[in-house]
């Protein structure tokens, strides 16, 4: 995880893993020609432009106007002008066609490798003719077109970090409108003598203003602004000096929707990360809510022509940290949270910057890896086709990025490579086969220094041209400025509260938790288990123990602090029906009649205020909500039930030290610890366990027997030697990270029923049979270990990381303190964008 900002020590596994997880696909980098001496000012004059042209016709050729290349050039001109004569209306390329013709006759006189001054002239010639061909489509019914000019953010390619305001540092950019296409139109600053950069903007449905975020140089977070198209009236909507809000997008019923950092909460394997979740506010920005449960980041909401949004969601409940940022969809007010594609595949590890494409159900997306959010792949997804594997996913730009590293078909079969882009970015589809995106010549990867991104008008067979260019910039988030409809507006569900009142639980139903799940015998199925993931509102920027987390709370992964909210009834069809409460990241997990774990979600969902959420038995990753009077059951014929809480209550988070070791001592002590005869076989002594890293003082460490019943150190798996293998202990925990690796595309989706955790624990099957030397677990005990392990054996909670000492460096995004930060902004507050004072922090945490 790289960062030009960091001063903390990361320890061997940390480095181990990065290794592991690293770049996966690395196109062949080759260096760009010479750029032509082209001033920065505009309009250009027909001579620069055409110079520009030039180059960038010989960058596709790969430096090689050879007659063989400008024979292929003429064929894929001839398709282009087939392809758009086709079209409703057809367009006439007679003349166009005659030049193909003489120009290919002159050409086929030649040598098929000569490049010499002649080749090169009748290769720009036919490039000419081609480009009237492709700005005579139908498609391009706007001449103006906004972009945003702005550098990278030097180092910072993680996808966490790379959109944070604190990442932009001082640099400055600028947000212009462009006119025409052919390289010599005006070009308007909209924002003069502010220095700062942009992010995305969204147009208006007339197409007469935009909103977008900018960060002001002096200043270090993005805020949301607004303004005319021509540059006047702007106006600022959010003020927050700490918060991060970005990506707004205009809504039907007149609200925005954005990313912010609102939610207080920290990427848990990045500690030093600020989250972005989903927020919606008035248009004036004023009465903001979170409508995210996520306690990772949101990206990049869309509207679809449904009227709902896709947007990118990045979680790992119980799964890999790095595979699934894959795209889901909501309701503009919070509800019908869904999956829409890949949450139980592997590859690629990023969809991102998702867009609908006009006159179809298909999205086009940027597919990246985990690490280098600026590298890219232009793909489509149909998810009429499949959701998940590689069904229903095409690879556009194969010829770059992680997607042209898969094997996976492509979007078209005559797709041809166009120059040695290292990476594409910001896709804006204009019908199926066209798009705007931006094109990044360099190698970011090995200096951002070197890599210039500029905007062309492509399409999925390999064509492009080259529209916009900014001499020093980068050229990015491209927005045709016309007017266009809005999807209905979905209706409002959410019982919104005001300022100050307790917001109305939501309700979950399914008729069946056992659909699609034969494998479990319907007969020991007795309660789901309702599991919190407690968002990480503290950091100690530095990660402590192992690769994963700081502060470290599992050495299975990198886990969120759990909370076991209690069970609720399975009826005899297999059916539930509970009351949850609102704005939280639940997941649930069917038990038995010992309350062990049979089979787990291994995903999170959750429930506005009021919501009525349903879904199609817990073995599900899409989370289908049908209405829920349509399927009638003994559970929804007796009404919704409270979560019954566990007999420890609901306020303590699960910790080793207060749920496993307590039983152990008492049931286990006499023979394991202290004098006992066993203690050489199975050592059960409360001990530090020598695994600190360098530097790191023992109070954030953790503890044996904590290593011993979650597996031997092993490496054999690419781990330091002296790193935890869990897995392969009496505990019975499973190290998703090492099957994530390891298993691949397996390892993602549902697992098999009755595989997993307690169910198949050894330490439990002893703890309830007695068979071993007579020691029987019971009651209260039995339940606190028990749930112990299906938390999959998390090594702190809440209580056991506030006795934390204060962070290792002083250089974290909003805070440098491990307390938490204030709480989100509540309904009804005054003020654009601004925050209440915070309760005490023991309140706020067990709100949270």
């Amino acid at each position: 995880m790289r960062s030009s900002r960091s001063t903390t020590t990361v320890g061997a596994l940390a480095m181990a893993l990065a290794a592991s997880v690293g770049r996966a696909f690395t196109p062949t980098y080759t260096p760009a020609p010479p750029r032509p001496d082209i001033p920065d000012s505009r309009p250009l004059s027909s001579a620069d432009a055409q110079k520009l042209l030039e180059w960038d016709w010989l960058y596709q050729a790969d430096g090689k106007a050879t007659v063989r290349r400008s024979l292929a050039e003429v064929g894929w001109a001839r398709e282009l002008a087939a392809r758009l004569a086709a079209r409703p209306g057809g367009l006439s390329f007679g003349a166009e066609l005659a030049e193909l013709a003489e120009l290919e006759k002159k050409l086929s006189a030649m040598d098929a490798d000569s490049a010499g001054a002649e080749a090169r002239r009748l290769y720009f010639s036919v490039r000419q003719v081609k480009r009237r061909i492709t700005f005579s489509n139908p498609l391009l019914d706007f001449r103006r077109f906004l972009v945003i000019e702005r550098p990278y953010p030097t180092g910072q390619v993680h996808q966490a970090e790379a959109r944070l305001g604190t990442c932009a540092g001082k640099t400055v950019g600028r947000m212009v409108v462009v006119e025409g296409f052919d390289l010599t139109g005006a070009v308007r600053d909209l924002m003069p003598g502010r220095q700062g950069v942009h992010w995305r903007a969204d147009l208006s449905p007339d197409a007469r203003r935009i909103v977008f975020a900018f960060k002001p140089l002096e200043e270090r977070s993005y805020h949301l602004y607004e303004m005319n198209i021509d540059g006047t009236g702007l106006r600022q909507l959010t003020n927050h000096p700490k918060y991060d809000d970005i990506d707004p997008i205009y809504l039907p019923d007149g609200h925005l929707m954005f990313c912010t950092t609102r939610g207080n909460t920290y990427v848990r394997c990045l500690p030093r990360a600020i989250v972005h979740v989903l927020a919606r506010c008035d248009a004036d920005g004023r009465n903001i809510y979170i409508i995210s449960r996520n306690s990772e980041d949101d990206w990049l909401p869309a509207l679809l022509n449904d009227g709902r949004v896709v947007y990118t969601r990045w979680e790992y409940t119980e799964r890999p940290l790095w595979k699934l940022q894959k795209l889901w969809t909501v309701n503009p007010d919070g509800t019908d949270v869904a999956h829409y594609w890949g949450n139980a595949t592997s590859q690629p590890e990023v969809l991102a910057e998702a867009m609908p494409i006009p006159g179809s159900t298909r999205i086009m997306f940027t597919g990246s890896d985990h690490h280098h959010w600026w590298q890219g792949s232009i793909g489509i997804v149909d998810a009429g086709a499949g959701r998940d594997g590689y069904e229903g996913i095409f690879v556009v730009t194969a010829d770059a990025g992680p997607l042209g590293g898969r094997r996976m078909p492509r979007a078209a079969g005559d797709y041809h490579t166009a120059g040695k882009f290292w990476a594409y970015r910001n896709p804006i589809p204009l019908g199926p086969e066209d798009f705007l995106a931006s094109a990044t010549d360099g190698d970011p990867l090995r200096s951002f220094a070197n890599t210039h991104s500029w905007l062309y008008l492509m399409d999925i067979h390999g064509n492009r041209e080259l529209i916009y260019f900014s001499g020093k910039q980068n050229v990015l988030h491209p927005l045709p400025i016309r007017p266009h409809t809005m999807p209905p507006a979905i209706p409002d569900a959410v019982a919104w509260p005001k300022a100050g009142e307790r917001p109305q639980p939501g309700v979950f139903y399914s008729p069946d938790v056992l659909e699609g799940v034969p494998e479990v015998p319907r007969d020991r199925v007795r309660y789901v288990r309702v599991i919190q993931q407690v968002h990480r509102t503290y950091t100690t920027v530095a990660k402590t123990f192992g690769a994963f987390q700081g502060p470290g709370t599992s050495a299975t992964q990198a886990d969120a602090v759990k909370r076991i909210l209690g069970t609720v009834p399975v009826e005899a069809d297999g059916s539930v029906y509970f009351q949850a409460p609102p704005g939280k990241a639940l997941y649930f997990q069917i038990l038995d009649e010992h309350q062990r774990c049979l089979q787990i979600m291994r995903s999170f969902t959750g429930v506005m205020p009021g919501e009525k959420r349903s879904c199609l038995g817990c073995h599900q990753q899409e989370f289908a909500s049908p209405p829920i009077e349509v399927r009638p059951s003994l559970a929804l014929r007796r009404g919704p039930v409270a979560i019954s809480p566990p007999p420890w209550g609901t306020d303590q988070t699960v910790g080793y030290e207060r749920f496993a070791q307590p039983v152990l001592d008492k049931y286990c002590g006499r023979c394991h610890e202290g004098q006992g005869k066993a203690r050489a076989k199975l050592d059960l002594t409360l001990r530090f366990a020598g695994q600190r890293e360098a530097g790191f003082p023992p109070e954030v460490c953790m503890k044996e027997p904590y290593f011993t019943l979650l597996g031997k150190a092993a490496s054999a798996h690419g781990l330091p030697a002296d790193s935890p293998v869990p897995g392969s202990g009496i505990a019975g925990c499973m190290y998703v990270e090492y099957q994530g690796r390891s298993g691949g595309q397996a390892a993602l989706g549902p697992l098999k029923p009755m595989t997993m955790l307690s169910y198949t624990s050894p330490l439990i099957e002893r703890a309830i049979s007695g068979t071993h030397h007579g020691v029987k677990i019971t009651g209260t005990d039995l339940l606190r270990l028990i749930a112990w392990v299906d938390c999959n054996c998390v090594y702190r909670g809440l209580e056991e990381i506030r006795k934390l000492p204060a962070p290792l460096c002083r250089d974290a995004p909003s805070i440098d303190r491990l307390q938490p930060v204030t709480d989100p902004p509540v309904p009804g507050a005054a003020g654009p964008g601004r925050v209440p004072k915070p309760p005490p922090p023991s309140a706020r945490e067990q709100g949270r």
